[in-house]
């Protein structure tokens, strides 16, 4: 009786080591081109599926028009036009971590290349990088509409500058970013949506062009270099800071420009005072209710004359002041100017006008020479007031609203309806005037 309970163990160790030798990953070798799922495509024969690798070298094309799982795909540094080519219906889930696409040219002619071609490439939580040559290059081309490459980690390049490339020939690709968009690489555009929706901190470390470029994601998204959208510029939600590096716009003027209720645009930084992005005219832009754009530089800036929802004026650096770029200038909701501790920050509205529609916030100055400042709520005590002598202040709000004491040139009450009430002692050059 024991020698058969030995026996029965046995075997059951003999088919817990069989099993764990099949489920062991392989990494796959391509020998020839052909589709994904033929064994003979491959060595060892048979068909690469989750948790195994894939490499494709020689002058290999291989095709995958089904849904494939798999763990990393390499196209190596052999000489030799390495392609793998996902077409319409084809899918593949790449579920490794570190960098689980990777893209390398070689040291001699070819084109080592990843051909969406109406496919999807799916990465749960690595890593792209596409490796320039000494002559041969690596790129991904998004040859045929409706292609989507979704990347949760950083799209880098690396290698020889010049071979390496992003391109969308086919007219329109989706590229979404969850890490690091890296420099050094060339992205042809024309067509193509570039969307950052990562949960943390994210960088665009490149001087690059997109066509549409979304920020839809929680926390921060920085430029590290000047960049041009030829398309639209969508802040869904979350922060896209310039850091400093100026975005242009179209120059034929037909650039959108939209920051939806959670999105936020800050312009500048501690030594470099950036514009809104230009040029636009003012019905390509679109700013939410709850919308956010911040001219935060240490330096003067001048803010575009639109009709912003939120409006805030702040410095990265010393004491500046920031002047309006012509009167018009509305804000439908608040307007905040806040000084750093000591570094004090001015509007300057100059001869312009400024029309807010909600309360007027912040421990920073305003300043008019003899321009016009229309407040719709109520206006902050700590907050200073310059007015020149021909200056006008208008409260003009709809509801109750706190006149801010300060000495005005100009004080005029023009409501239709609700009640103004002094905050303290209040002076004017003229009569103050009610209508």
């Amino acid at each position: 009786m024991k020698r058969l309970d030995c026996v029965r163990a046995a075997c059951a160790v003999a088919v817990l080591l069989f099993s764990g030798s099949a489920l062991a990953a392989t990494n796959y070798v391509s020998v020839a081109g052909g589709n994904w799922s033929t064994p003979t495509t491959w060595t060892p024969n048979g068909v690469p599926g989750a948790g195994d690798t894939v490499t494709i070298t020689g002058n290999h094309a291989v095709v995958v028009n089904s849904a494939q799982v798999i763990d990393s795909v390499t196209l190596d540094a052999t000489s030799g036009n390495h392609t793998l080519q996902v077409t319409g219906g084809g899918s593949i889930s790449i579920q490794g971590s570190g960098t689980a696409l990777a893209i390398n040219g070689s040291s001699v002619a070819g084109n080592n290349k990843l051909d969406l071609n109406g496919g999807s490439i799916t990465l749960t939580s690595g890593n792209v990088n596409l490796a320039g040559g000494i002559i041969g290059t690596a790129s991904i081309d998004f040859s045929a509409a409706g292609s989507t490459l979704t990347i949760p980690g950083t799209l880098s390049f690396s290698g020889i500058t010049g071979n390496t490339q992003i391109s969308f020939t086919g007219g329109s690709g989706t590229v979404v970013i969850g890490g690091d968009l890296g420099a050094n690489g060339a992205i042809f555009a024309t067509g193509s949506t570039f969307d950052f929706n990562g949960t943390g901190a994210q960088s665009i470390l490149g001087s690059y062009t997109f066509d549409n470029l979304t920020i839809d994601k929680i926390g921060t998204a920085t430029l590290n270099a000047p960049i041009t959208i030829k398309g639209g510029l969508l802040i869904n939600s979350g922060v896209l800071d310039d850091g400093g590096n100026q975005i242009s716009l179209n120059g034929s003027l037909s650039s959108t420009v939209q920051i939806n209720a959670n999105g936020v645009l800050k312009l500048g930084s501690a030594a470099s005072g950036t514009a809104f992005p230009a040029p636009v005219l003012s019905f390509n832009v679109t700013f939410a209710a709850g919308s956010v754009v911040d001219y935060q530089a240490g330096v003067t800036q001048s803010i575009a004359v639109l009709n912003y929802a939120r409006l805030f004026v702040a410095t990265l650096g010393g004491s500046v002041t920031k002047t309006l770029a012509g009167s018009g200038v509305h804000v439908t909701e608040d307007l905040d100017v806040n000084n750093n501790g000591a570094n004090v920050v001015t509007l300057n509205v100059d001869y312009n006008g400024l029309d807010v529609d909600g309360d007027i916030n912040g421990d920073g100055t305003i300043s008019l020479s003899s321009g016009v400042v229309n407040a719709g709520g109520n206006w902050s005590s700590l907050s200073t007031i310059v007015a020149g002598a021909t200056s006008s202040i208008i409260y003009d709000g709809t509801g109750s609203q706190s006149v801010r004491a300060a000495s005005y040139a100009n004080l005029t009450i023009s409501k239709g309806s609700g009640t103004a009430t002094l905050a303290g002692t209040t002076s004017s050059l003229e009569n103050p005037t009610s209508r």
